[in-house]
């Protein structure tokens, strides 16, 4: 587990929502959708460094997925007017 100096390890709930600048309100439907992990300690939950990452990852994947099928009619129909 690579963290650069002084970054933390886990952040709690105000901590991560203020990091994807999101409201606690929809950091909690992520995490009951599991769209998002987080992890228990004791009574707290927390999200890792590495949890936020890997959702993070997971948005940009899918926004660049998208992006292709959304380009793809547009070629599709380009070329039909153009033939």
């Amino acid at each position: 587990m690579e963290v650069g100096s002084g970054q933390k390890l886990a952040y709690t709930i105000d901590e991560a929502a203020e990091l994807l600048s999101l409201s606690r309100a929809k950091l909690y439907r992520l995490i009951d959708t599991c769209e998002i992990g987080s992890v228990l300690i004791g009574r707290s939950r927390r999200i890792t460094h590495s949890q936020l990452e890997e959702f993070l990852r997971r948005l940009e994947a899918q926004d660049v997925a998208a992006s292709l099928h959304l380009r793809q009619p547009i070629r599709q129909f380009r070329r039909t007017q153009g033939a």
